[in-house]
């Protein structure tokens, strides 16, 4: 898993805004997804993982040990259970937020980081490309 270790910046998503609507995000949240171009920092220490996303001045700092359940806050400030897993070369994360069961696979595909997030039958393919 060490490909997925570094800093990537924001280059594309496809799919964005399908993704939102069926899940019902509010319009003015969309807008600040639609015009975000988040920085991502994945980084590892033993069995301590942490994912880091800046949006402008907002910044998310999540800590998590595989296969251990964890309190994570979504981009829409809501709280959920989510569970972080290695399937193959990509790290699985699940939770359930508002009866929708949300996956993101993260992997390195042709040196981009490419974070797929899948839930109510639609997906939303984020690119990023390292930087560090």
């Amino acid at each position: 898993m060490a490909a997925l270790v570094g800093k990537w910046k924001f280059e594309s998503a496809d799919n964005l805004d399908g993704f939102m609507e069926k899940l019902g995000i509010p319009e003015n949240m969309r807008e600040m997804a639609r015009s975000g171009k988040p920085e991502v920092e994945l980084s590892q220490d033993g069995d301590q993982w942490s994912i880091k996303t800046c949006m402008g001045d907002k910044v998310k700092d999540v800590k998590f040990k595989l296969g251990v359940e964890f309190d994570n806050t979504t981009l829409t400030g809501d709280t959920v259970k989510s569970l972080i897993n290695l399937n193959g070369d990509a790290m699985v994360e699940k939770y359930n937020w508002k009866g929708f069961d949300i996956q993101i696979e993260r992997q390195v595909i042709g040196g981009k980081l490419v974070s797929k997030m899948t839930g109510a039958g639609e997906t939303v393919t984020f690119t990023l490309t390292r930087i560090s």
